[in-house]
């Protein structure tokens, strides 16, 4: 929203005495954009009262100066299809933009919060129907889901989802809640897509700047399957664990694993293998090539996590080799990070987008 489009808006909800004294603190030479910000928080409504898409835009926006036309692309993309369609109904039959956003802003419902309320349903018809074999509850999904679920349901079983995969996934999307303590990883992304209108693949861009091999397989073997980029941006922020989460992971296990005295070295190599990914093996295999003890390559490992130049990702070095001594906005540096993203990705993306079209 403009500023002009601010001021207007203020005009239409403030009473005679808040008028006043928002021109009194502009006479005074106050900014425009400061008086704006400071009489529109009185007018929002308390968090509470806020409606799912209100939260969303208001978390995706961060008070950033959106025209009408960005904020209504901005909404479509956070929308479900139902809410959708109706929006570009009304767009299509002349209704002024503006009411079209604060018709939507409180009736529309964001993909999350439609994801949960199917979810929510079928799970009541479930209980209702507790001797269904899996074939009719597969059945059943088919005739509820809108088609572009119906479609990701069968995309997921012919890529090797089993039927119970399939089930629990569309029994339970979109059952993420806000109020659930936030993960580390979590809080971290949140953080570093503060007030970025970004979209999925800049997110899981981003998202796979931050994580092991291990994961980035994890990622691509879903999108393989069927899963959306949405389901594993939700699963990520849901279930991934920090780099200093894993490595301190690893040293509790670590410590309860060499705790027996009696082992020989190369019991503890085998162990310590187990419990490594192939860039820390390899690793592992250098120091010991360089006549390192396995004790100090256990120590090595078990203490890495409280060392503030522990290792990074050869993704990570690579990222930071290339903005070394450049003078880069973070748009620039979120473009450096897709244009280095693997053959491995960027062909499963076209496979996806090539499955869409068809």
């Amino acid at each position: 929203m403009t500023q002009k489009e601010m001021k207007e808006l203020l005009d239409e909800r403030l009473d005679d005495e808040s008028k006043a004294k928002m021109q009194e603190m502009l006479k005074a030479g106050v900014p425009l954009k400061d008086v704006l910000e400071h009489f529109a928080k009185q007018c929002d409504p308390p968090e509470e009262q806020l409606t799912e898409m209100e939260k969303k835009m208001q978390k995706m926006t961060q008070g950033q100066e959106l025209t009408n036309y960005q904020i209504y692309e901005l909404m479509k993309e956070q929308m479900d299809a139902e809410s959708r369609k109706k929006m570009e109904e009304m767009v299509k039959n002349g209704c002024p933009l503006e009411e079209v956003i604060e018709h939507f802003m409180k009736k529309g419902k964001t993909k999350e919060q439609a994801q949960n309320e199917k979810s929510e349903e079928l799970r009541q018809k479930m209980e209702g129907a507790k001797d269904m074999s899996q074939e009719e509850i597969i059945d059943m999904l088919k005739n509820e889901l809108s088609s572009d679920d119906k479609s990701q349901l069968e995309k997921m079983l012919k890529n090797g989802c089993s039927m119970q995969e399939v089930i629990d996934h569309f029994l339970n999307r979109g059952n993420e809640s806000d109020s659930e303590e936030k993960t580390a990883f979590q809080t971290r992304m949140e953080e570093m897509m503060d007030g970025k209108n970004l979209n999925e693949d800049e997110i899981l861009a981003l998202m796979r700047s931050q994580v092991d091999d291990e994961t980035k397989a994890e990622i691509k073997a879903m999108l393989e399957k069927g899963y959306t980029k949405q389901d594993v941006i939700n699963h990520l922020l849901k279930n991934q664990k920090t780099n200093e989460e894993k490595d301190r992971e690893n040293a509790r296990k670590l410590i309860s694993l060499f705790d027996d005295q009696e082992m020989s070295e190369q019991e503890k190599i085998n162990l310590l293998e187990k419990q490594l990914n192939n860039e820390d093996k390899a690793q592992m295999e250098e120091m010991l090539r360089r006549g390192c003890t396995i004790e100090e390559v256990i120590g090595h490992f078990m203490s890495r996590s409280d060392s503030p130049d522990r290792e990074k990702s050869n993704f990570a070095k690579n990222i930071e080799k290339l903005i070394e001594g450049k003078n880069l906005s973070e748009d620039d540096v979120l473009q450096l990070i897709e244009g280095q993203l693997d053959d491995e990705y960027k062909t499963e993306n076209r496979k996806e987008n090539d499955y869409k079209k068809g």
